[in-house]
């Protein structure tokens, strides 16, 4: 008897996030088995659950010829798996994941469900024409296919599918955002503010990670400053880059805050009014919604996975990533209008719980198993 999901996911020791779904999927007793390769000098420090099949398959240089890197992985895993104990896989990501539940379904007749990614869109589709074939083949086999936001369902299908096809990817393409971890959920807040010519401004993330555009963010509040606005911009993070540290240093409405856990993040949100962050690609960002847990609206890069959850003005607004005069508008709008955003954002925050996401799932699951 077919009981079982296979979870295909490529990135599961790097990242937690997927952890907090499984959890729920232990929680409610799904029975799934979890799919993860890597190349054979990867050195594996988490500890390894039950149902982790893991496949160190290739060397390193075989990730630079997509299909031999897959196939040395599919042909592992045909000598480790006994595909008749499942009914679906769920592949994590579209390109990586998605070929090897293509190819199960090829040989087994396992339907597949999947995911698109910021690294499918941003770096495999983006950069590797060659694989676009393929991923269309992986779209249209697909039983569903899950997007984080609205903006990346459309991308994917207005840039990358083809004409003839679109209409039948968007009847079988789902919205799902990522979760957030619930201590957030726990303690969320809304927030007051009384003067708008005080402005706090809160970034949290890698400050000297290019694709954060943090210096953007810098310019726009030197404009706020010059406008007459007392700015304060409190930026929580890893910060290794000198050039950074010497920019940093030299402004002094700028406060750094070294690496935290989620307790620190927490009490560094509270004690600001704004989260700002116009990164150049963003699959969703997490930190956006942990953010407004706390009761702070925020301002987010137009065109990226955050993008389209909400109507624009309702958590905060969409900003072009380079625009710091825009960055500048959008905040002064946002103090426009601050305490009833505050209160929309923490409310809002409270669909990016896992419990609820994973019903979600589950029904999709058992929609499949049917």
């Amino acid at each position: 008897m077919r009981n079982s999901v296979l979870e295909v996911c490529s990135y599961y020791m790097g990242s937690t996030l997927y952890q907090s779904l499984f959890d729920q999927f232990d929680y409610k007793k799904i029975d799934y088995d979890i799919l993860y390769f890597c190349s054979r000098k990867t050195v594996i420090e988490r500890e390894i659950p039950d149902n982790l099949i893991v496949s160190q398959s290739f060397h390193p240089w075989d990730r630079a010829v997509f299909h031999i890197k897959h196939n040395k992985v599919y042909k592992d895993i045909q000598n480790k798996i006994d595909f008749n104990k499942y009914y679906m896989t769920h592949a994590h990501s579209l390109v990586s994941n998605g070929y090897i539940s293509m190819k199960i379904k090829e040989d087994y007749g396992i339907p597949y469900i999947v995911a698109v990614r910021n690294t499918d869109l941003f770096t495999f589709l983006r950069l590797y024409p060659f694989v676009r074939n393929t991923a269309r083949k992986i779209l249209n086999e697909a039983e569903k296919v899950i997007f984080l936001s609205p903006t990346y369902r459309d991308l994917t299908v207005n840039k990358y599918v083809k004409v003839e096809d679109r209409e039948k990817i968007l009847e079988k393409s789902i919205i799902l955002p990522n979760g957030i971890d619930q201590y957030y959920l726990d303690n969320g807040q809304i927030r007051e503010k009384n003067s708008i010519n005080d402005v706090n401004l809160i970034y949290v993330g890698r400050v000297d990670d290019l694709n954060k555009n943090v210096i953007t963010t810098i310019k726009a509040c030197k404009k706020l400053i010059k406008e007459g606005y007392n700015v304060n911009l409190t930026l929580v993070g890893r910060l290794k880059n000198s050039i950074f540290k010497r920019i940093v240093e030299n402004n002094k409405f700028i406060s750094h805050i070294s690496e935290t856990d989620k307790y620190g993040v927490r009490e560094a949100l509270n004690k600001n009014d704004i989260f700002v962050m116009p990164s150049k690609k963003e699959t969703f960002g997490l930190v956006y919604v942990e953010a407004m847990s706390q009761g702070l609206p925020v301002v987010y890069t137009k065109g990226q996975g955050f993008d389209g959850q909400f109507p624009e003005g309702h958590v905060g607004y969409h900003v072009w990533y380079k625009d710091a005069d825009g960055i500048v508008d959008r905040i002064k709008d946002i103090l426009k209008d601050y305490n009833n955003m505050s209160i929309n954002a923490s409310k809002s925050a409270k669909k990016f719980n896992w419990k609820d996401i994973s019903k979600e799932y589950i029904e999709i699951y058992n929609n499949i198993k049917e």
